[in-house]
């Protein structure tokens, strides 16, 4: 049985119908669109999804016609079809689900604010109803030209011509919906400290805040995927003596979770800095963000790296972060990955109540953020220790490459100098033992 497979995601079905109903509501007006034909090992691409449907009327109408009939839930990763139907393609299509797409795309696609958006959302459903009357008319025209009953005039009459578009001219109908029927999940607010900052020549005291995404939430949107629950309850772990992904490796398959439930969840955390300035102008870091991420290491290395997959964690100024650690912007994720990888938790995952267990398998992240992430210095050339892992010095680093030639440091080492340098240690002292072992402090451990 052919399983059709979308090339610009990771839907898959066996299901003909489903598969036209996916790539028409979510990638036919993609600007790098392009399909793939999959029936019998066919070799055939377009760019076109009209070319595509001739190419399977002309070349496959038998499997074409066998697959519209098929309906497999259990092998099937699609989407229900939806409430009404455009007669012209033969596809489901939800017209409030386009609309709250059209909207979705002003803000997340063009950056557009909430005030414009209101208002070019309130424009084209004018334009659309004024339109529609125009069409209406028309039509009563022809109607009366062929002689059409007066009664079935007066009732294309009485039909109303507005649109749901006007729905969403507001950011409170928006945001309702998206919650209600796209599983939007507000970030929550987090308060990271206090400063004081000069207001009209007095000093004011302000909240330092920084914005989380609830993790449990964002996880069950994660897992009502079909596809990636589909790759949590199939691990693709290697059969043969190479290794492929993080769970190859000898390190994952000796942890007690992963080793009690191949089926744990593999939680990968990515944190990294952006500016959202000119990066060459005179506010350089003035406005510079820090980012988290997480994804499932559940799903194939092929799928993982695209953003349908990678959800937003947390947010806050990199200022603000470098002042109070991540420690407090992730207590949440800090608190549920603790539970999950000491017993789990039950979860409703596609109305079953399933238990669910897992564990951080790795955080992703570039060398100054690593540093910063663990308490060590970011700038590895201002310590004499700068290596994470070992005890070389600068010097040692230009001229030894090979592990078994270092010192490694040692974990209770580590943990005992952490706790010298946060003793009272005069401010020159601490520099100078700060330097010495490239620490920080232990505030950025989780």
């Amino acid at each position: 049985m052919t399983e059709f497979k979308c090339s610009l995601c990771v839907f898959s079905s066996k299901s003909y119908e489903r598969y036209v109903c996916h790539v028409v509501r979510f990638h036919k007006s993609d600007p790098n669109f392009i399909v793939f034909c999959s029936v019998d090992n066919c070799s055939y691409s377009t760019k076109s999804w009209g070319a595509f449907k001739c190419h399977m009327s002309r070349k496959h109408r038998d499997p074409h016609n066998q697959n519209l009939q098929v309906s497999d839930d259990e092998s099937d990763t699609g989407m229900d079809s939806d409430n009404e139907l455009d007669h012209a393609g033969g596809v489901a299509v939800d017209v409030r689900h386009r609309n709250a797409a059209f909207a979705l795309g002003l803000e997340c696609g063009c950056n557009m604010p909430s005030s414009s958006v209101n208002e070019v959302v309130q424009m084209v459903s004018s334009l659309i109803d004024d339109h529609l009357a125009h069409f209406k008319t028309q039509i009563c025209s022809e109607f009366r030209q062929n002689g059409i009953p007066e009664n079935i005039i007066n009732t294309v009459n009485s039909i109303p011509i507005s649109n749901s578009l006007g729905d969403f001219s507001t950011q409170k109908n928006r945001n309702s919906y998206y919650s209600k029927e796209l599983c939007y999940v507000a970030p929550q607010r987090v308060i990271l400290g206090d400063k004081y900052v000069s207001v009209k020549g007095e000093l004011v005291k302000r909240d330092v805040v920084g914005y989380a995404v609830p993790f449990i939430d964002s996880l069950k949107n994660l897992l009502h995927m079909p596809e990636v629950w589909k790759f949590v309850n199939h691990p693709h772990t290697s059969q043969s003596e190479y290794m492929f992904d993080i769970c190859d490796g000898a390190f994952f398959k000796m942890d007690p979770v992963f080793e009690r439930n191949p089926r744990a969840l593999q939680v990968i955390l990515n944190t990294d800095d952006i500016e959202i300035v000119n990066p060459i102008g005179s506010h350089t870091k003035k406005h510079k963000l820090s980012m988290f991420y997480y994804t499932l290491g559940n799903i194939p290395p092929e799928c993982r790296s695209r953003l349908q997959t990678i959800q937003l964690l947390a947010v806050a100024k990199t200022k603000d972060l470098r002042e109070s650690g991540p420690g407090v912007l992730l207590k949440d994720f800090i608190s549920h990955m603790r539970t999950l990888s000491t017993g789990g938790l039950d979860m409703q995952v596609n109305g079953n109540n399933v238990h669910l267990e897992g564990q951080i398998v790795v955080v992703a992240c570039d060398t100054p953020a690593a540093q910063w992430f663990g308490g060590f210095k970011e700038g590895v050339s201002f310590a004499h220790r700068g290596c994470r892992n070992c005890k070389a010095t600068g010097h040692e680093m230009k001229r030894t490459f090979v592990e078994r030639d270092f010192v490694l440091r040692n974990e209770e080492e580590h943990r005992r100098r952490c706790i010298m340098l946060d003793d009272n240690l005069s401010k020159p002292a601490r520099n100078y033992w700060s330097r010495q072992w490239g620490i920080n402090n232990q505030k950025q451990k989780m």
